[in-house]
């Protein structure tokens, strides 16, 4: 009897410690963020995208090697990022965005890092990359 009072006192004591344990694990948040914040970031990100535009298209008008297949594909990609932002912020100031268009963004991203990487343009050139690159990663 007494063995067995034992093992319930043990069950009853796992089964609080499980419980409270839960009911602690529900109660903590996850880190969300507003809105207004999203809307700021993809601002911020479409903005600094038509700039690095302007800024890709300049390096590459002004090197000796203009029109090399390596430029052509990164302007191109460069286009094609620049155009998923302007779908994501279009989408979202309309309330109708998708974790696709999100995931476009990020694809395009992917392929200008790659060639960014590779690639051998200026110091400002790379840095407003960069600073695109941290907004991403957010």
């Amino acid at each position: 009897m007494r063995q067995r009072s034992k093992k319930f006192n043990n069950f009853a004591f796992i089964a609080m410690a499980l419980l409270l344990s839960v009911s602690a694990f529900a109660q903590v948040r996850d880190y969300r963020v507003s809105d207004r914040q999203v809307q700021n970031l993809v601002n911020r990100i479409e903005s600094k995208t038509n700039a690095f535009q302007r800024k890709i298209q300049n390096t590459f008008n002004n090197n000796q090697r203009d029109g090399t297949y390596r430029e052509d594909q990164i302007s191109s990609y460069v286009s094609n990022f620049e155009e998923a932002t302007n779908t994501l912020k279009n989408n979202f100031s309309n309330r109708r965005s998708t974790a696709a268009d999100v995931q476009q963004v990020l694809n395009r991203a992917v392929y200008i890092n790659n060639s960014m990487r590779d690639s051998r343009v200026n110091r400002g050139t790379q840095n407003q990359w960069n600073a695109i690159r941290n907004d991403l990663i957010r």
